[in-house]
């Protein structure tokens, strides 16, 4: 067994180390097959106009391009991707492409990284997403009496939140002001976003209270990215979830309770049919390039990153940024790892699994706050847990996340209170499914507490992995020392 996940985002290599990591032998062999066809690549400009003529006619000249260009493309692609710069396919396989084809090119590679990094189109941009139902304690009156922001920074996650603005200045203000707190000094089109407030709806620029993201983009078509935005998104609002949990166990101050953005001057609506990106612009440092992107793809679920059903204690979290920095690594290692061993990856392996079934979890915790009429909190949260706890189904579930969650909290002062009301959930979870009626007693915010602690510790556990296993959650929660927990005060 080896200790070699390293799954935190690092930074971008220079063209030297990339080039080293991109051509592997199998790269070698398709990039000296396309450049032994230099002269049939040179008419077509495009891949598009490759493709079709590959498709039309076939000419011997072109036969074998395609798997070796699929090849080099993807490599190329995926190595950037392992670094976040989520650069659109269709950007990066004409760059790759362009160079290729140009008989004066020697070095294909190097020569795309160049020009990569010349025009400045894997700088970070940011995701102003829309959300709803979020509510920020203890701040309700003071943007009316202070000269103070609903607004929180969370720089180890690179996210800001923002209540609601009810002025299209104030939110492009505070893009502004978060894209500052990422390292990013560019400036947002005002023009844009004005045309955006009266071609579309979007009421929630101004009504809603808002996530900015930061994230390395840059695309051609709408929805190329699409999968590396919702995975950012994801994690963004787990944060937020987590946060809202963890306050369970902080002492409760007076008036903090009081005042939230979510019932003080708020006309937020869930009429919400986009989100805006805010990309580099090639060639242009001081400048944001905007996106208004139709969420018509992958809509469920953008619908459901939007429901942001909790409330966050300002005051509390800005005394506790060890344990929110916590909470910010354990949901980053979790982004990366499902990253390269899911999206990047077609190996099903044992990280394969594993990060799927915690980035399952959280699907599940996060659905446990939804607005419901019955009881699909309790479902849901007692779903969460187990496909965090277990591999697999066996008898005596219950007992089984009892005594996991009580050794990945060892030594954490809630430890008694979490692991009992982790036993009632199950069986409050078996009466409501089972005969639809309840009536066992569950403190659901204990629960999830519990749930985001055990999250925490299981993710400190993850380099522990091992390279085989039928059943890794089990190996590294009953197979490994504990380790020391945040104590949450």
């Amino acid at each position: 067994m080896e200790s070699t996940l390293n799954l935190m985002p690092t930074k971008l290599p220079n063209n030297k180390a990339l080039k080293l990591i991109i051509e592997t032998k199998a790269f070698k062999t398709s990039l000296a097959f396309l450049k032994s066809r230099r002269p049939a690549l040179a008419p077509h400009r495009s891949l598009e106009d490759l493709f079709w003529e590959m498709d039309e006619k076939s000419p011997a000249a072109l036969k074998g391009v395609e798997p070796h260009l699929q090849k080099v493309c993807w490599v190329f692609r995926k190595t950037l991707y392992s670094y976040s710069i989520f650069i659109g396919g269709s950007v990066l396989d004409q760059i790759l492409y362009d160079k290729i084809r140009d008989e004066a090119v020697d070095d294909p590679v190097t020569a795309a990284l160049v020009l990569i990094r010349s025009v400045g189109i894997h700088k970070p941009g940011v995701i102003l997403y829309p959300i709803h139902s979020l509510g920020l304690l203890g701040v309700g009156l003071w943007e009316k009496l202070t000269k103070g922001r609903y607004e929180l920074f969370i720089s180890d996650a690179e996210i800001c939140v923002r209540a609601q603005t009810n002025s299209l200045k104030e939110t492009i203000a505070f893009v502004e002001r978060s894209a500052e707190s990422f390292g990013v000094n560019r400036t947002v089109p005002v023009e844009s976003m004005e045309h955006y407030e009266r071609s579309r709806p979007t009421k929630w620029l101004t009504r809603n209270p808002l996530l900015a993201v930061k994230a390395h983009l840059f695309s051609r078509e709408y929805y190329e990215n699409h999968n590396f935005i919702i995975l950012q998104l994801e994690r963004a609002c787990s944060l937020l979830f987590c946060l809202a949990s963890l306050q369970n166990g902080f002492p409760v101050l007076r008036n903090e309770s009081l005042f939230s953005s979510g019932r003080t001057n708020n006309w937020e609506t869930q009429d919400i049919h986009h989100f805006v990106l805010l990309e580099a612009t090639a060639g242009n440092r001081k400048r944001f390039e905007t996106r208004c992107i139709p969420m018509n793809a992958r809509a469920i679920e953008l619908a459901e990153l939007s429901n942001v059903n909790v409330d966050i204690n300002l005051k509390s979290w800005a005394r506790r940024q060890p344990l929110m920095e916590k909470v910010c690594v354990a949901l980053g290692t979790i982004e990366q790892g499902y990253l390269k061993s899911n999206i990047l990856s077609d190996k099903e392996g044992v990280k394969h699994r594993t990060f799927k079934k915690i980035m399952q979890s959280l699907r599940y915790f996060r659905r446990s706050f939804r607005y419901t009429s019955g009881d699909d909190d309790v479902v849901m949260l007692t779903i969460a847990l187990e496909c965090l706890l277990t591999d697999s189904y066996a008898p005596n579930g219950g007992e089984r996340l009892k005594e996991r969650a009580s050794i990945l909290l060892k030594g954490h002062r809630r430890k008694s209170d979490c692991v009992r009301e982790i036993g009632n959930i199950y069986l409050a979870r078996n009466q409501i499914v089972h005969t639809a009626e309840c009536e066992q007693e569950v403190d659901l915010q204990t629960v999830r507490e519990g749930y985001t602690l055990c999250l925490l510790s299981l993710v400190e556990r993850l380099p522990l992995l091992p390279k085989e296993s039928g059943n890794p959650i089990q190996f590294i929660i009953e197979g490994s020392a504990p380790l020391a927990l945040p104590t949450g005060s």
